[in-house]
């Protein structure tokens, strides 16, 4: 048989396969992925917070760190790799059962599901939920036959996990699992150098770029996993001391800055902002907290109001004097009326005395 004649042999069978595929095989395909994706939600969903896959923030809203994607291979993708991967020589098309049969044993990826999570340390999570529940996923029908030999090393060097799965003992499928930023830089490089086959002259510096770019990006996404888990360094205290400084600083600076143009003055006091903040109780503490996050932002630094008795007072007169020297007593103030204005201590009224008391004390940390 001459080569032209050959080409077009090969031809016809990858398009005769693509169309019986298309026709026959893909609708059902397409029911069993949404069996499989479905199966693999619900794994996560009842198991994903034991294993650190949410995130819960301050507002103690969750955040999911995976989310599931998935795919059913098209028939024009099943021509292309039944020449490229030279399935022709095995595939067999005279009937019915005999094509879904060898279309099905020749590609264990037609069916293709990704777990995408944030970061690379997420990865080695999802993969050991899996592991750990893998009695479950047989009970529905879902099996692996490669668990131990991942991650696997690609040839460039990075880890992948890449899981071959069966589905009912019949429809094979693959289960990927990549972080965001290994995902985005894979699909970049399969696009440059898989799916292009023009041969160009720099492709070689090219791919060399592309491997200093995922170096780049997998030392970064080590260090944000490393961020990540600083927190767990802290004592539960120190995460509380903290998250309050922030909480200071988000309601307080913008005021002072458009003051003063300055915040140096809530940055060298609020280790006694803090100390005052734990005078008070839990309950006063918790309508504090709510203060500090309105949404309403202070458009300005409130001065205290008094009784015109009061200001005929000596105390008041002391109490202006000091603050005609001392900047710092202004900012306490601002800050002492604006919290007693939320959550009176005790249930005492908001007086100028009682004010002066919690001022006092907490300058004398």
């Amino acid at each position: 048989m001459d080569a032209d004649k050959k080409m077009k042999e090969i031809r016809k069978i990858s398009e005769n396969a693509s169309e019986w595929y298309d026709a026959h095989l893909k609708e059902t395909l397409d029911k069993k992925l949404d069996d499989i994706e479905a199966i693999f939600k619900e794994l996560a969903a009842n198991y994903a917070p034991a294993y650190h896959l949410v995130h819960q923030n301050e507002s103690s809203k969750e955040i999911k760190l995976w989310l599931i994607s998935s795919r059913v291979k098209g028939a024009s993708s099943l021509a292309e790799k039944i020449i490229r991967g030279q399935q022709f020589y095995d595939l067999d098309l005279s009937t019915d059962e005999t094509s879904e049969a060898t279309i099905l044993a020749n590609n264990d990826d037609l069916i293709g599901l990704r777990y995408l999570v944030s970061l690379s340390c997420d990865c080695a999570s999802v993969f050991q939920m899996i592991c750990d529940h893998y009695d479950e996923l047989t009970a529905k029908n879902i099996t692996f036959s490669n668990l131990k030999s991942n991650p696997e090393i690609m040839h460039n060097g990075r880890e992948i996990y890449r899981l071959k799965g069966r589905y009912e003992d019949k429809y094979p499928f693959e289960l990927q699992i990549k972080s965001k930023i290994d995902s985005a830089w894979a699909d970049e490089e399969h696009m440059l150098f898989y799916k292009e086959s023009r041969y160009s002259y720099i492709q070689k510096s090219q791919r060399a770029i592309m491997n200093q770019v995922g170096e780049l990006l997998d030392q970064a996404d080590k260090l944000m996993c490393l961020i990540r888990h600083s927190h767990d360094e802290y004592t539960p205290d120190e995460i509380r001391e903290s998250e309050f400084y922030q909480k200071l600083e988000n309601r307080y600076a913008p005021v002072l800055r458009e003051a003063i143009s300055n915040t140096i003055l809530l940055k060298q006091y609020r280790t006694a902002f803090y100390y005052y903040f734990n005078v008070w109780g839990e309950k006063s503490r918790k309508s504090f907290l709510r203060r500090m996050t309105e949404e309403d932002p202070l458009t300005s630094i409130n001065s205290f109001t008094v009784d015109e008795d009061v200001k005929k007072s000596l105390l008041w007169k002391n109490y202006e004097a000091m603050k005609e020297s001392c900047l710092e007593f202004i900012l306490a103030e601002h800050i002492s009326g604006d919290w007693l204005s939320s959550t009176p201590p005790l249930n005492e009224p908001l007086t100028f005395r009682r004010l002066c008391a919690y001022i006092v004390k907490m300058t004398e940390c």
